[in-house]
């Protein structure tokens, strides 16, 4: 008998927007998620339907598939960097499959907070999430900034390369 091990990090505050077109990592992603205490998860399948879902409601992380029709990751990103508002604050964490590394700096040329290469190991994603936590706080702990929920607020402009095993992410 396989026992889960319990989730490194309480996610309970935290709401996510999902938008991934494949419903088997849907499920996976859901599964995750609600084994670390989130209950505010919202699925769409494309860019299009998560910008629907933008403009009645603003979650703390956006779980971002690099490859959805009809508007992919790369159409989504770009929506929301180009927004004036809120939309361009929410921290995006691309999951993706492709790994041609074309593909991959195109992913971290469009600015996300971080990158998950699927299949997705539960501790990389909560190592993402949690990196993404602790970089808003303290953010808005240095700019005097309130965290809504307790994580949305003006993030910063650094980033670097860091290595984390066979994957590329943001810092």
């Amino acid at each position: 008998m396989r026992r889960e091990r319990a989730a490194a990090i309480n996610l309970s505050s935290t709401s996510f927007l999902v938008a991934e077109d494949n419903l088997g990592t849907q499920k996976v992603l859901r599964k995750i998620l609600e084994a670390a205490g989130a209950s505010d998860v919202r699925f769409v399948t494309d860019g299009n339907q998560a910008l629907q879902m933008l403009k009645n409601w603003v979650p703390d992380i956006i779980l971002c598939d690099w490859n959805m029709a009809p508007m992919n990751g790369k159409s989504l990103l770009a929506t929301l960097n180009s927004d004036k508002g809120v939309l361009s604050r929410i921290p995006v964490i691309v999951v993706t499959s492709t790994t041609d590394k074309r593909v991959v700096q195109e992913i971290i040329d469009s600015e996300p907070e971080h990158l998950v290469l699927k299949p997705i190991v539960p501790a990389r994603l909560y190592n993402r999430i949690g990196w993404v936590q602790k970089k808003l706080q303290e953010e808005a702990r240095r700019s005097g900034t309130k965290l809504r929920a307790n994580m949305v607020a003006e993030p910063g402009s650094d980033s670097s390369k860091q290595q984390d095993g066979d994957e590329t992410w943001l810092l």
